[in-house]
């Protein structure tokens, strides 16, 4: 992934951590003719930073002591962390340790408030939950028994996201973080920070004469129905509850902090009811010719009995007729949904004629005792608005999306679904992220990457197969999925796809759970020839392949915690000869595992792509300890195309074949490869991007005639040892090499006997 670079961007963070005692106890005494002793109670929560907690990351990856493009994180004292020249993707992570000294239980909760140039751009975040509008949820601390209850820690992240803009170069920002506590019951007593405060009895009068973007403090109570009357217009409060709010044509409009009560829900659409309606043409009196536009709704819980379960969403965004303009845009962000529903948030046509984006984060969907009975915790049909669900954890539901026209969208539309936490307590089979029709529209885009999920004691098949599609990218919808989680179910699986025409000629997932994987395996793109042939052989010859042979095109997919130490080998035709261009249905795919091969020989290879494989990605993958990636031999084991992407090679590795088409390797790091990095012959076609490689004696080695080499925007250095440091090493004639936009450390552009160009632009 290419990185957007902010030089000088220096955030300084001064954490006051101070204390905030509110909502005081007043106690009433009288007197009488015995003695009575009357103390009031302590509010009081020490904290201190634990410095040597302190972390960094760089796009997730943690780092040693800076952050990967040079950036520092220091502390200059006790209560100031202090982080020079961050760049997108930098993250400080640290430890607050709390001491309750208390002698009632209390509440707390992590404020910060933010100046300067970078304050709209940096992401705090508090035990995982994002700190929204300067305040994190408040959490109950009961009154300590013992010293180990007395002390917790709180873990804050400070980012600055991988999507921050140009606009935040050269940024300064100030943070000033406080620890805020109140009694166990004091919440209820705070005041909100508003305009105008209103109470159940006088939010009709006020929202009927309020001016737009004005702040509305709910003060405790409970609330009938709201309707917002305005633009820019603020619900916020600490303890209040609402039947139901409409927002009706509205812009900019926030929700902060009220809890709705399921039982009083409304009709919102097909006659069913919901507790928080966005612009739906149910009635005369809700009808509008303007959309409902960028909604906020944050810190909010969903709570309550509805009267019809099935027929009740917590959240609807719904427009019957589309003339007015849809719903478009709304950040749905820190809230909590624990009622039974049919969906908790509905979304039909949002985004209507491509105006709105929808971002849906750090939320809880559903808990052990809760039942969605559609399954889907979200549901955004007909969508054509960009959509980003993320860091939210769904329990026993999952989410739905399908774009405007089915598969016939034509606009260009960018999903997201990273992050995710997917709970199953139920054993039921249910599906977790179903992105429909995607899969076959060319203009959209999504990314489905970094989702987690949890499972109950038994699985249904059907459950594993709809997890599987995939927490890394979309599956296409005719996929089969096999599951293994060790050595004998691998070696099954894959013996399963080999025998069982069932699965040839359609794409399969084998998804691995974490674990060592120890035995040698192999994987055959065409299963009825076996594989593998001699070179001498004519019954498995390239050039007797018709090209409509039968195929098996195999994803190998990871969970976090898979390695293999053994062998793994991908067979492709058999004898390579010529005519790769007949092999272009066989496919093999490679995600997100670890090959380790620190148990074996020196010249040990962890992964051998052989006789013409063709059409190979080894995506997100870490190599250790191998002396060799082999891409191809010679002769019978010339492959077609392999590419790397977003790959980790470490101590020792040095991909080598013989590639008749083409080898790619892309945003990817190599450290330590002691015996160089590429190793190619006769005719490779070869490109390198965006990657940063320190290895020894040789960047590049060629054999044989003709190997054209593209490197760009990649970082080369090449270390002194065994036959030298060179940026090529020519054997044979005929190559070309070209680095145009990198970063070149070595001695000799080219260290061998052989001839060719080199150019660096």
């Amino acid at each position: 992934m290419k990185r957007k670079i902010i030089l000088s961007s220096i955030m300084t963070i001064i954490l006051s951590l101070s204390l905030i005692a509110g909502s005081t106890l007043a106690l009433f005494t009288s007197q009488s003719q015995v003695n009575i002793s009357v103390s009031s109670a302590k509010v009081n929560i020490l904290s201190v930073i634990e410095q040597n907690s302190l972390e960094l990351y760089s796009l997730d990856v943690k780092q040693d002591v800076q952050f990967e493009n040079g950036g520092t994180a220091e502390f200059t004292d006790a209560a100031t962390l202090v982080l020079n020249n961050v760049t997108p993707g930098d993250k400080a992570v640290f430890d607050i340790v709390m001491t309750n000294e208390s002698t009632v239980d209390v509440q707390y909760q992590v404020a910060w408030s933010v100046n300067g140039s970078l304050a709209g751009g940096l992401v705090a975040k508090a035990d995982g939950q994002k700190i929204v509008n300067g305040k994190s949820a408040w959490t109950l601390w009961k009154t300590p028994t013992s010293d180990a209850e007395a002390t917790r820690t709180i873990t804050v992240s400070i980012e600055l996201p991988v999507e921050a803009g140009n606009e935040y170069q050269d940024g300064k920002a100030e943070i000033a973080l406080q620890l805020i506590a109140v009694q166990g019951n004091g919440t209820e007593l705070l005041t909100p920070v508003c305009d105008v405060l209103a109470t159940p009895e006088t939010i009709d009068e006020i929202l009927a004469t309020v001016a737009p973007n004005t702040v509305i403090g709910l003060a405790k109570g409970k609330y009938g129905s709201i309707k917002l009357t305005q633009d820019g217009l603020t619900l916020v409060t600490y303890n209040a509850v609402v039947d139901y709010v409409n927002v009706n044509a509205k812009k900019n409009c926030t929700l902060d902090g009220i809890t709705f009560d399921a039982a009083g829900a409304k009709m919102a659409y097909n006659s069913k009811g919901t507790a928080l309606n966005i612009y739906t043409n149910v009635a005369s009196a809700e009808k509008s010719d303007v959309p409902a536009k960028d909604l906020t709704i944050q810190n909010c819980i969903f709570t309550g009995t509805p009267a019809d379960p099935d027929n009740f969403v917590s959240i609807c965004f719904y427009e019957r007729n589309r003339s007015g303009g849809g719903i478009n845009g709304a950040t749905i962000t820190g809230c909590t949904f624990e009622t039974d529903a049919a969906y908790y948030v509905y979304m039909y046509y949002p985004g209507y004629k491509r105006t709105g984006e929808f971002v849906i984060t750090n939320n809880k969907f559903g808990t052990s005792s809760t039942t969605v009975s559609s399954a889907s915790a979200i549901y955004a049909g007909n969508t054509q608005g960009d959509t980003t669900v993320s860091g939210n954890v769904f329990t026993n539901s999952g989410i739905t999306i399908t774009p405007h026209n089915g598969a016939s969208c034509s606009y260009a539309l960018n999903i997201a679904v990273t992050d995710n936490q997917f709970v199953n307590t139920t054993d039921s089979v249910m599906t977790v992220i179903g992105l429909r029709h995607f899969h076959s529209l060319p203009k959209c885009t999504a990314v489905v990457k970094g989702n987690e999920a949890m499972f109950g004691s038994t699985l249904s098949n059907a459950y594993i197969d709809a997890l599987s599609y995939e927490c890394y990218d979309i599956t296409p919808a005719n996929a089969k999925v096999l599951r293994a989680t060790n050595d004998a179910e691998l070696a099954a699986a894959l013996a399963t796809v080999k025998a069982n025409s069932t699965y040839w000629n359609t794409p399969v997932i084998i998804s691995l759970a974490a674990n060592i994987y120890s035995a040698d395996y192999d994987i055959n793109q065409y299963p009825e020839w076996n594989g593998v042939v001699g070179a001498g052989s004519s019954a498995n010859n390239m050039s007797t392949l018709k090209g409509d042979e039968n195929v098996a095109n195999i994803t190998i997919l990871g969970d976090d915690g898979v390695t293999f130490t053994g062998n793994v080998t991908i067979n492709g035709f058999g004898n390579a000869g010529t005519g790769f261009t007949k092999a272009t249905n066989a496919s093999t795919v490679i995600k997100n595992v670890t090959f380790d091969a620190a148990n074996h020989t020196d010249d040990q290879i962890a992964l051998y792509v052989k006789a013409a494989a063709n059409n190979v990605s080894i995506e997100g993958c870490t190599f250790e300890n191998a002396s060799h990636v082999t891409v191809g031999g010679s002769g019978a084991n010339a492959i077609g195309t392999v590419s790397f992407d977003e790959c980790f090679f470490n101590n020792g590795n040095c991909i080598s074949g013989y590639v008749a088409n083409a080898l790619t390797v892309t945003n990817s790091t190599a450290k330590n490869a002691y015996k160089g990095f590429i190793n190619v012959q006769n005719k490779s076609n070869v490109t390198v991007d965006n990657c940063n490689v320190e290895c020894s004696e040789f960047f590049l080695r060629t054999n044989g005639v003709n190997v054209a080499t593209t490197v760009t925007n990649s970082t080369i250095t090449v270390n002194d040892a065994g036959e030298g440091s060179s940026l090529v090493l020519y054997r044979g004639s005929g190559h070309t090499a070209t680095f145009t936009g990198c970063t070149l450390t070595y001695a000799v552009e080219n260290g061998g006997a052989g001839t060719g160009t080199i150019t660096i632009n």
